[in-house]
């Protein structure tokens, strides 16, 4: 599992606040005593990147004749100190964890284009030769433990990079060999046809019958015990699929196929075991060994070698009509190949990244199967169907599975990094809506995200893939168009919680939610023609629930109730409402929202 940055109670308590009281950025605060310097100071041992973000913009919101500018201005330089000394650490010990270093490196790199830091910077080694050492570094890590696919899918990002040398080149393309990574080595065929001899450019080149993926697939069996109902007892069982990744026998499989093992709420009996192709009586126990409900993967662990396994990189791309095929299990049926095409790229299903869409046939049982393109190589692994409506179903594409492999192999639930910010994307750039409490002072709902650390994004899923896979305690720099002008600021990344809108909404008046959940802002309206306090719809966001229900700005109305429903996942407004669109007739309408929205960076 990742680390979380662990902070004291009484610090935790007062920076809650004090950066809580940031989230709802009316304007920018001047009250100091929100923050003591104490807290802050002690905060830069702790996390220096948050402790620099909260110093600077203190600084910032401070008057130009402040005498506590200075005091903020170096808390802020302390800080950077802190994470280039972490830096130094990580690069000069090579038995420091490559994971700290890269999260300093990264960091560094903010604070050498920012005017408080960058002296300290000067002449650093921050290019692509220090990120390239870091990346390998764990690469190498990972291959000495036997958990390939991530050393490969690490390999990958560092042969990306470009500055590769031939030696480090030719010990990873001789054990793409070993690991039988067809999917590695094109990687390198195609960017560096040299680098391989005549034995891995032949076997780059070609592909894999089905018949042999098929061996590298498995059957995933749940048991939970024994289900009564009305005095009948009877066998309650999950089944699912998955595939082999690697040599070592991990299994890649959704979350949501093995969650009774490892959710904390569930209190009943769950056995896990895998099924292999052509053995319809054996079944393997497994164990799981990382998971992640965010983008519904897990890595499972079966103590045997398996025959084949399937190989990837996470390169495939997608086009309405590209060809595809599913492996799996549906309603237990083991070694099921259905086949089918791309129906859509980019739908926004997930609360983070995005799924891809398809018409291949698959039915309960194949969650957690692979998708492969027509040259055998994993495309996407299939989550998501809807019995009522056919052809009408969704796959995880293989680039977000990359990003999160190391995290799975590292073992417990992954923990996202994120800014705490929710966008709207409608028209681009993403327009920023809400801040979750805790989360950056400087940007102002309005504002316009256009950057990430200097790379122009288009929509918001761009923004999400740039920090997937990075841990909390990094800094970002993000870009920002406004009505004050073009600026860019830096941003520490806290771990994502679970659930954003849920916890939001026990720390946030509800109201601030309305953007995010209904597209919507409502403007209190005092007197009104209620004959009592209402709102005024104050601004909607085309294509949230509230402009599908009817409603306009300017809109008059009364909010008669609020309920979330945990378990369905949904939340419901109640509004009394004069609608201008209805000739301002009394209505009672009810509008629906997803707690699990996709837009939060």
């Amino acid at each position: 599992m990742r680390r979380r940055l662990p902070l004291p109670g009484l610090l935790l308590l007062a920076l809650a606040f004090a950066l809580g009281a940031c989230a709802s950025k009316p304007e920018p605060p001047g009250d100091w005593e929100r923050v003591r310097a104490e807290d802050l100071e002690a905060l830069v041992t702790v996390d220096p990147a948050l402790a620099f973000e909260e110093a600077s913009f203190l600084l910032a919101s401070a008057d130009a004749d402040d005498e506590d500018g200075e005091k903020w201005r170096l808390l802020a330089l302390e800080a950077a100190g802190q994470i280039a000394a972490r830096l130094g650490n990580a690069t000069l010990d090579p038995d420091a964890d490559p994971v700290d270093g890269l999260a300093a490196l990264l960091s560094a790199r903010v604070l050498a284009s920012d005017p408080i830091a960058a002296s300290l910077f000067e002449g650093a080694a921050l290019g692509a030769e220090t990120e390239s050492q870091f990346l390998l570094s764990r690469a190498d890590a990972f291959w000495g433990e036997g958990k390939e696919a991530a050393a490969f899918t690490l390999f990958l990002e560092a042969f990306e990079l470009g500055v590769m040398d031939s030696g480090e080149l030719a010990v990873w393309t001789a054990r793409a060999m070993e690991g039988r990574n067809r999917a590695v080595l094109r990687s390198v065929l195609a960017s560096a046809p040299s680098s391989l001899d005549a034995a891995a450019t032949e076997y780059a080149s070609g592909s894999d019958p089905i018949h042999e993926l098929l061996k590298g697939t498995v059957t995933i069996w749940v048991n939970k015990g024994i289900k009564v109902e009305r005095g009948v007892g009877s066998p309650e069982r999950v089944i699912g699929s998955g595939f082999f990744i690697d040599r070592s026998g991990y299994i890649l499989t959704n979350y949501h196929v093995i969650a009774s093992e490892v959710d904390p709420e569930y209190e009943g009996y769950s056995r896990l075991s895998v099924r292999l192709p052509g053995s319809s009586e054996l079944r393997v126990p497994a164990r799981v060994v990382g998971w992640d409900p965010v983008f519904d993967l897990a890595l499972l662990k079966a103590e045997l070698a398996p025959e084949f396994w399937l190989s990837f990189s996470g390169r495939a791309a997608f086009a309405p009509g590209d060809r595809i095929f599913a492996i799996g299990s549906p309603v237990g049926l083991e070694s099921t190949v259905t086949s089918g095409i791309v129906s859509a790229a980019g739908r926004r299903f997930l609360e983070l990244g995005d799924a891809v869409q398809v018409d291949v046939a698959v039915n309960p049982g194949n969650s957690g199967g692979p998708l492969l393109d027509g040259r055998g190589e994993l495309a996407g692994i299939v989550f998501a169907g809807m019995p009522q409506f056919q052809g009408l179903n969704f796959a995880v594409p293989s680039r977000w599975i990359v990003a999160l492999l190391p995290g799975l192999y590292d073992g417990g639930e992954t923990v996202h990094a994120w800014t705490g910010l929710a966008f709207h994307e409608n028209p681009a750039p993403p327009e920023l809506l809400y801040g979750f409490p805790g989360s950056p002072g400087t940007p102002l709902p309005g504002d316009r995200l256009v950057a990430v650390d200097g790379v122009r994004v288009g929509a918001l899923v761009d923004a999400q893939a740039r920090l997937l896979g990075r841990v909390p305690g990094t800094l970002v720099r993000l870009g920002f168009e406004s009505a004050r002008g073009a600026y860019a600021t830096p941003i520490a990344l806290r771990s994502r919680p679970d659930h954003p809108v849920d916890e939001a909404l026990t720390f946030d008046v509800r109201e601030n939610l309305y953007p995010v959940l209904f597209g919507m802002r409502l403007d209190p309206r005092p007197g009104g023609i209620f004959g009592k306090s209402g709102f005024t719809v104050g601004k909607i966001w085309f294509g949230g629930a509230a402009d599908e229900s009817g409603l306009s700005e300017s809109d008059p109305l009364l909010v008669q109730g609020f309920e979330s429903f945990d378990d369905e996942r949904y939340a419901v407004l109640r509004l009394y409402v004069k609608r201008r669109k209805a000739g301002f007739l009394d209505s009672i309408i009810a509008i629906p929202a997803s707690l699990d929205v996709p837009s939060f960076l």
